[in-house]
């Protein structure tokens, strides 16, 4: 965040931790794949049982089964075959980048051998797919262990990979030696811009994402700005006063200039559509300021504080059971029963299909395999997609699809 963001580190200092269930069956997974690599055994032992982790203040328990043995599994097995002497979860330090000591983190898995220098991160979260081209965090640990180490093994390449099993996601990059000591000064620069106060903001969906400030003015003014069209140039970054006037100016002009999608430059629509987290995300923490508000006795013009409305539900199933029975409801009419998706049907397969064995499960490329040749993928509609992380063919467009004769070339300058 604060590569990206240097305003964003001392304004979230001090916030409260907002981590929650993924992070706390994260640490639990990360245990476990530890304690496979470091015995060389898979850990039966603990199907079955209770594990417990903390996270954002809270403790949660978990019961650790197949799905999660075979997690840390799809990680252990890739990196089984990388050579040179290993670590696991090793504290690692980049402090003589940092203006403050101590700063680092824990590298999941490293090895090193003559001249090269492997590191690999589990991430066992489902919600963003994370890519390992330029990621700071693994540079960074990369950095960390080439501190420690390269006095005896003078590491040249540096394999870096991001492993993600719950999304099949398994992503490799390399570096040289040079790339990653031309990433420490830039990651240099950013830590000591980041400590001193009043840092420049440079809001972005990568910058925003993990930053817990809520209606941060900079990225209210660039969000609100570029909608309206009222700014040509984006600014670089924005200090607290340039954010809180380009805000202001945005807001003035935001009733009278803005702008249907059909006047916009391709510029503006695409500077929009990279940029759409982001622009949600203003406006979901703004509706949520204002709930808050309310909830504390606020009042606005033209807004009331409401209670949602709710699907009604019956208050016991048996309750309901007899009074339907009662009124001569068939008990078989008052369940409705449908077909299972073929994901699901994969994961039915894995609990109750063939080579199924105590405590462990076929994977689940193989359980979807069995059942491939019944499944079909109707066709979906058309939709702009980042080509980063999507490998689906392109699909045409009008103009490859549509003959128009000699007027080919003038319905492509109309358009």
């Amino acid at each position: 965040m604060w590569m990206n963001c240097h305003g964003a580190l001392i304004a979230n200092y001090g916030l409260p931790d907002t981590a929650g269930e993924y992070a706390a069956k994260g640490t639990i997974l990360h245990s476990i794949t530890e304690e496979w690599l470091v015995t060389g055994n898979r850990p039966d032992y603990m199907l079955g049982t209770r594990a417990s982790a903390e996270a954002g203040g809270v403790t949660y328990v978990f019961i650790i089964d197949a799905e999660m043995l075979q997690a840390a599994e799809d990680c252990v097995v890739r990196v089984a075959d990388i050579p040179g002497e290993r670590f696991y979860e090793t504290r690692v330090l980049y402090d003589d980048l940092t203006p403050i000591p101590n700063q680092g983190g824990t590298c999941d898995f490293s090895s090193c051998e003559p001249g090269v220098l492997h590191i690999r991160d589990w991430k066992f979260g489902v919600g963003v797919k994370v890519f390992v081209e330029n990621n700071s965090q693994l540079l960074l640990y990369a950095y960390g262990m080439f501190r420690k180490m390269d006095w005896l093994y003078n590491f040249q390449r540096i394999t870096l990979g991001i492993y993600q099993p719950l999304l099949a996601h398994f992503d490799e990059w390399e570096v040289s030696r040079e790339e990653l000591l031309a990433f420490t000064e830039k990651a240099k620069y950013a830590a000591h811009e980041s400590w001193k106060p009043n840092a420049p903001r440079t809001p972005s969906p990568k910058a925003c994402q993990w930053c817990k400030v809520k209606n941060c003015a900079a990225r209210n003014a660039v969000s609100l700005a570029n909608l309206a069209g009222t700014v040509d140039d984006e600014p670089d970054s924005l200090d607290s006063d340039a954010s809180h006037q380009m805000l202001e100016q945005a807001e003035q002009q935001w009733t009278v200039e803005t702008r249907n999608a059909w006047e916009m430059s391709e510029d503006r629509l695409l500077w929009i559509k990279r940029n759409k987290k982001l622009i949600l995300k203003t406006v979901e923490d703004a509706e949520s300021e204002l709930l808050r508000r309310a909830r504390l006795g606020a009042k606005f013009e033209g807004l009331k504080l409401v209670q949602g409305v709710t699907r009604a539900q019956f208050s016991t199933e048996e309750e309901a059971i007899w009074l339907l029975e009662e009124l001569g409801v068939p008990r078989d009419a008052m369940y409705k029963r449908s077909l299972v998706t073929p994901p699901q049907a994969a994961d039915l397969v894995r609990q109750y299909g063939p080579e199924r064995s105590p405590g462990k499960k076929m994977s689940k490329e193989k359980a979807r395999s069995l059942i491939r040749s019944i499944e079909v993928q109707p066709p979906g509609d058309d939709t702009l997609v980042f080509e980063k992380g999507d490998d689906r063919e392109e699909a045409p467009s009008l103009l490859d699809t549509v003959d128009l004769g000699d007027d080919d070339e003038d319905f492509g300058s109309t358009l």
